[in-house]
């Protein structure tokens, strides 16, 4: 037994001081994000009317892949924040942006790199002078950027040309009297990031990687680029940590300290955000709740509470003084799907320490918090019209029965339900101020103040989980090896990425080996499931249709609505269409419909058209391909 003792609440801290934010969602993605906005506007309103510094606040994580929705949230509610031990560092815009921009003066004819050093901040050169880098002279045929950029300079310094004009001016003559010109006139940026990149090249053969990257800072005035910005003070702490790691690094070649990076990144390493400085108002922190032990914060958040934590299935147990067994060591050798009563005992055992250590973690969570608790979750709604709560909020069994009309209140304890489609403050009445005891309601969610980073399709979260799919392992259950659906599916999506149809065995195995098949039988399995699909397309007079259009493989969007990746977007007599290909297996038509339904494959490509007509300026058709509909290729638009 504990007996707790704590001073009084300082001045202006008011009961309740321990609150509920919960996310209503379809989905988990949709309640993560109603949950994460409103703990966002309720950490500002106690910031303004409770004098929490944002720096004395901490959201704690069971897991770090939550991470993103809070920090969008934060940062569209203009709350400073920094992550600790998170795996966002390398993955922040202005590292991200820095390292393309070293990877560029390392190869400057790497033309995606040289892309990201021109798109920048330091330079931000828009996408249409990109483009005519890219096509010279309206030319069809795509040039290297930097062959390009070297030409322009080249140009413009032998013949002076008055931008301002079209003149030109030699030795400091004015001749309006001139061949025109058949090269378009250098942009002052695109003049300015060609020399900094043929200076800096040249400096990196014979100067260590970081005073490469001290050049580069000092010569783009990155840093007075990025204190323009909101968060402008957090970004130019990473910059400065970026530059630091450099120098700690020792290593003279930029290319491998490159390398270096990238191995950090594959690996997996979560290298924390640079922290905020002590002589600044702070920063709300970010870390997983292992970092935080021994820590204590005045307000401390429990963030995405309802992460379910799921282990691997064991395949050896430990099984101390067992009455039924001398044996220590069981493994899973089981008759079809029976195991001995040794097996299921330990492995009873090992559910009944999983969940004491669960409770163990959730104690030292909330134990940080000084002065208020705030415990921030998504939620599911029963058919009955209770909650389904998961993770951690399953142990308060009395939020079962919360609703958005109503809220909790009750010894020191609050507990609110937020749609994952806020109504507009305006349409509510105005809150009270002066009442910090009342409760947040559906209402009370600030609208955003910038608009919240899009989320990624299916598709796209697949590419950037964590783990990545390379590490799980696939085992067949059955006698007869098959391959799991979502792995067909990527093998069928790597060739027509590629546009590869032929030799599948040699050019598939390394995709499956990635995803994590080991077993012969079932790569094999894989690949020919895969061919099958890529065969029966290969046959179908779609194929020739785009075997001899205009393609454009795997495009990427970026819109309010999401983010990813089109499978496909090609120009038939002028006519853009867009195709995504599906390898769902469908008995007939109507359970191809019903997929499409359940699945809401047609908003998904109704986004894509609205990403296409909003990036591109076209409309363009959609249609979507089922290769596997009763071993027919059908095409729905």
């Amino acid at each position: 037994p504990l007996k707790a003792w704590r001073q009084e609440p300082r001045e202006k801290v008011q009961p309740p001081f321990v609150e509920f934010h919960l996310g209503l969602g379809d989905s988990a993605e949709e309640g993560r994000i109603a949950a994460a906005q409103a703990l966002a506007a309720r950490l500002r309103q106690l910031h303004e009317t409770e004098g929490f510094d944002y720096g004395e606040m901490a959201l704690l994580f069971r897991s770090s892949t939550a991470f993103p929705v809070y920090e969008s949230a934060l940062e569209a509610a203009y709350i400073p924040f920094v992550t600790v031990a998170g795996r966002g560092f390398y993955d922040r815009p202005e590292i991200r942006d820095l390292l393309n921009i070293l990877a560029a003066i390392a190869d400057p004819t790497d033309d995606l790199a040289l892309v990201g050093l021109l798109r920048s901040p330091a330079f931000a050169l828009p996408d249409a002078e990109i483009y005519k880098l890219r096509f010279p002279n309206n030319t069809t045929t795509p040039s290297k950027l930097f062959d390009s950029l070297k030409e322009q300079v080249d140009t413009y310094t032998s013949t002076q040309v008055d931008r301002y004009t079209g003149t030109q001016v030699n030795n400091g003559t004015r001749n309006t009297h001139h061949e025109p010109r058949t090269t378009q006139p250098l942009s002052p940026n695109s003049y300015l990031a060609t020399t900094i990149l043929l200076e800096l090249h040249d400096l990196s053969g014979r100067a260590p990687a970081a005073a490469v990257l001290k050049r580069l800072l000092d010569l783009t005035h990155y840093r007075a680029i990025l204190a323009s910005d909101l968060n402008g003070a957090r970004m130019i702490r990473n910059v400065e940590k970026l530059l630091a790691d450099a120098h700690r690094s020792r290593l003279v070649s930029l290319t491998d300290f490159l390398a270096y990076v990238q191995t950090l990144r594959d690996v997996g390493l979560r290298e924390g955000e640079a922290p905020a400085d002590a002589s600044n108002a702070g920063a709300v922190q970010l870390m997983t709740v292992h970092k935080a032990k021994g820590l204590e914060f005045p307000l401390t958040v429990l963030a995405d509470a309802a992460y379910e934590h799921r282990g691997i299935s064991a395949k050896v147990h430990l099984a101390p003084q067992l009455p039924i067994t001398n044996h220590q060591l069981l493994i899973d050798l089981r008759d079809d799907d029976f195991h001995s009563t040794a097996w299921q005992l330990a492995a009873r055992l090992e559910d009944d320490r999983d969940q004491a250590e669960d409770a163990r973690l959730l104690y030292v969570a909330a134990t940080r918090a000084k002065e208020k608790l705030l415990i921030s979750g998504h939620v599911k709604q029963k058919k009955d019209g209770s909650l389904s709560l998961g993770g951690w909020l399953g142990k308060f069994s009395f939020l079962e029965n919360l609703t958005l009309e109503r809220s909790l209140l009750e010894n020191g304890i609050s507990a609110a339900l937020y749609s994952p489609s806020p109504t507009d403050a305006s349409d509510s009445p105005a809150r009270d101020a002066a009442s910090p005891t009342d409760s947040p309601r559906e209402s009370d969610l600030l609208p955003p103040l910038a608009p919240i980073h899009p989320l990624a399709d299916e598709k796209t979260r697949a590419r950037e989980s964590d783990p990545p799919q390379r590490v799980w392992r696939v085992v067949s259950k059955t006698t007869r090896p098959r391959a799991p659906a979502w792995l067909v599916g990527r093998l069928v999506h790597e060739a027509i990425r590629r546009w590869r149809f032929d030799d599948l065995d040699d050019f598939l195995k390394p995709f499956a080996l990635e995803s994590g098949l080991t077993d012969k039988d079932e790569i094999r399995a894989a690949i020919h499931e895969s061919r099958k699909l890529l065969e029966r397309l290969r046959a179908h007079p779609l194929f020739r249709e785009l075997d001899s259009a205009e393609r454009h493989h795997e495009v990427p969007y970026f819109s309010p609505e999401g983010r990813g990746y089109i499978d496909l977007l090609y120009r038939l007599n002028n006519n853009w269409i867009i195709i995504d290909f599906k390898t769902d297996e469908a008995r007939s038509d109507d359970e191809a419909r019903a997929i499409i339904r359940r699945e809401r494959y047609d908003d998904q490509v109704a986004r894509y058209a609205q990403a296409v007509a909003t990036q591109l300026k076209v409309q363009a058709k959609t249609r979507l391909v089922f290769l596997n509909v009763n071993g027919e290729v059908k095409i729905i638009e």
